[in-house]
């Protein structure tokens, strides 16, 4: 099993390398959807990494899909594969057959609150949801409802049935919208009852396990330009690398990288069914640094074009991850995920 993993990871870096330049990013930067992209991801399978096999993904560990979407930041993929992974995991284990293409979540923001009012042919949504992510570029939005009892739904929705209210781009250059669902009508295939997993909190405790992971791939690839400049830059004819105060700073900076990737890794599990084990929250103490005190957030602004691109993965911490600026709680006194 760990063999067949590592095959995964590699494959997904190497699919990563090939497709993504600074040319995609520029453009996704400009408001283009990276088709070409996201067909290569689509065809490799990795949007259903935590589908079953029996329903035609991946079936992967949910620690292999945490590592991919680790590995996903790292490269500054910049699409919703994240919440596509999330969002098909997600719907079939609630009974849904897979969501073919980009799929997005909703609510993201904890204080939002989608109804739902059930009919003799369908059921219709009320409320709106803002920052959603990718929510009008993504095909269909996974949104969490709960109707006048309180009893919890998933419900598929095509993007192109739902009225965006606000388009924006946050501090990471990711499209938000704030989305109107008040009188969207779905038919009874669209809406299904939730796992128990998702009564109390909703889709909160899983978009903060995407972004703990997303931040831990910025801050895995910000160590790479660190120690690749580091020994590039000669001062006073030697390496950087070689003075024993830049020697300290790294060792910090690899301390902090690797004491945020054992929490990650070593967390309480979310267990949602017998088939989908997901990371649940993290207790990485990079959640609960100052953004102040984080060098590769202070310099976002004025690093050369490559690190400010794996910067942007580190700004939950300052209010651009799932969802809004007060986003998903992260429990136990530890900083909010946000976005």
């Amino acid at each position: 099993m760990e063999d067949m993993s590592a095959i995964v990871l590699e494959q997904a870096d190497r699919l990563f390398q090939q497709h993504i330049d600074k040319q995609i990013l520029l453009e996704a930067d400009a408001g283009h959807w990276p088709g070409s992209l996201w067909g290569a991801l689509d065809d490799a399978g990795l949007p259903l990494a935590l589908v079953p096999d029996a329903k035609g993904g991946g079936g992967l560990a949910s620690s292999v899909a945490a590592s991919l979407i680790r590995r996903s930041a790292f490269h500054s993929v910049p699409l919703p594969l994240a919440e596509t992974i999330m969002a098909n995991a997600l719907w079939t284990d609630a009974g849904g057959e897979v969501i073919k293409g980009a799929v997005t979540l909703a609510p993201v923001n904890p204080l939002d609150r989608i109804t739902l009012v059930a009919g003799a042919r369908g059921a219709t949504l009320h409320g709106t949801a803002r920052h959603v992510p990718w929510g009008k570029q993504a095909l269909h939005a996974l949104v969490f409802a709960r109707d006048a009892s309180g009893k919890a739904f998933l419900c598929r929705v095509p993007t192109a049935k739902i009225n965006s209210t606000k388009a924006r781009r946050n501090v990471a250059c990711e499209p938000r919208e704030d989305i109107d669902f008040d009188g969207l009508h779905l038919s009874s295939n669209d809406v299904s009852p939730a796992s128990s997993c998702l009564a109390a909190e909703g889709l909160m405790p899983f978009g903060a396990a995407i972004r703990v992971q997303q931040m831990i791939g910025g801050m895995e690839r910000c160590m790479d330009y660190a120690l690749a400049y580091a020994n590039e830059r000669v001062q006073f004819g030697r390496p950087i690398s070689k003075f024993q105060a830049v020697q300290h700073m790294l060792a910090i900076a690899a301390g902090h990288f690797a004491a945020a990737s054992a929490a990650a890794t070593r967390s309480p599990r979310y267990r949602c069914s017998a088939t989908m084990r997901l990371p649940w929250r993290s207790q990485s103490p990079v959640a609960a640094r100052p953004p102040d005190r984080l060098p590769p957030y202070a310099i976002r602004c004025t690093a050369p074009w490559d690190l400010r691109r794996s910067t942007r993965c580190i700004m939950p911490l300052a209010g651009c991850g799932h969802g809004a600026t007060n986003g998903a709680p992260n429990r136990g006194g530890r900083k909010k995920l946000a976005g």
